[in-house]
């Protein structure tokens, strides 16, 4: 779901003349955090059990959304055209 919200996020939050750059760190950045997770997954599961380890990470997915929820917020860009579009 992430990977399909980030192209239309990231619009609301960077100019267009900086998407490409934005748009190459956020696919470098998942695929890192893919690898991490790889990584990290065995080790884990090896001192917690399997179960504690997928707790863990949907813990840690859980607690990305509530701060998303908490501090996102519409992005700079949207807001420029929301408030140029309510002003005509």
């Amino acid at each position: 779901v992430i990977v399909t919200l980030m192209g239309p996020l990231v619009m609301t939050w960077f100019p267009k003349e900086e998407l490409p750059v934005v748009t190459g760190l956020n696919n470098v950045a998942v695929n890192t955090g893919i690898t991490v997770a790889t990584f990290v997954s065995v080790p884990l599961s090896k001192m917690l059990g399997w179960q504690n380890t997928l707790a863990l990470f949907g813990a840690l997915c859980a607690l990305m959304a509530v701060l998303w929820a908490i501090l996102g917020d519409v992005g700079p860009i949207k807001r420029e055209v929301s408030a140029g579009v309510a002003e005509t």
